[in-house]
């Protein structure tokens, strides 16, 4: 490991991610009432997924060392609207990453008051099984930049995990937010059949042992605001 890929280690373990814990404890469930106001005008069904999704069926709230918010909308929702619905409101876009211009793949990131919020487009394979993506550095490459400069952008990952449409408000902390109700059944398919017991080791987007394939064939294009 490299003196400053250490440095930039150890500065992301003592002041990065500990800034960004306080600041969802702070600010987070105000942003996602917020959240939750606009996608209830917009007419879009979201749920929780990830960590986030974790939280709420294991912990009632959110994990230990969460430090954002993933939801997911489903991809053939109608989300025209949507980024000039959360811009109008106070969320800053700062990321998109798309596949295949979003036909395949898409995933955007929000700021609403330090606090960052993952949005995460889910496509339709079969049944109630819908297909995800997850991007990783190209082979042989260090880091997110590296892989753009020397392949146009980031390896993907399609991830087929079950997300019903039909959603049901649960406790989260002290609000109520949406999950979907195969959420058992998408955190055993994400996380294993543990995923009761905190492991301490997951950083995401680290992979389980099955409902995923690498895709060679595509790429992960990033653009910044």
């Amino acid at each position: 490991m490299s003196i400053f890929k250490a440095l930039r280690k150890f500065w992301k373990k003592i002041y990065v991610d500990p800034r960004r814990h306080a600041f969802i404890r702070k600010w987070g469930l105000p942003m996602m009432v917020k959240f939750d106001e606009i996608m209830r005008e917009q007419g879009i069904p979201y749920t929780l997924v990830y960590g986030t999704l974790l939280g709420a069926v294991r912990e009632k709230g959110f994990i230990k060392h969460d430090n954002d918010i993933d939801v997911a909308v489903w991809a053939d929702s109608n989300v025209s609207a949507l980024e000039a619905a959360l811009t109008k409101t106070g969320f800053k876009l700062c990321r998109r990453i798309t596949v295949d211009n979003g036909e395949f793949g898409k995933e955007e990131t929000y700021k609403y008051n330090h606090v960052y919020i993952d949005i995460f487009y889910f496509y339709h394979n079969h049944d109630d099984i819908y297909n995800g993506t997850v991007f990783f550095n190209q082979p042989g490459c260090r880091n997110w930049s590296e892989s753009i400069r020397k392949h146009g952008g980031l390896k993907v990952v399609q991830l087929m995990l079950p997300l019903r449409k039909e959603t049901e408000y649960v406790p989260f902390e002290d609000i109520q937010l949406p999950i979907t109700t195969s959420a058992l059944d998408f955190v055993e398919a994400r996380y294993g059949e543990n995923w009761r017991i905190p492991d301490p080791t997951f950083v995401y987007p680290k992979l389980g042992d099955v409902n995923y394939v690498e895709r060679p064939d595509k790429i992960g294009i990033i653009k910044r605001f």
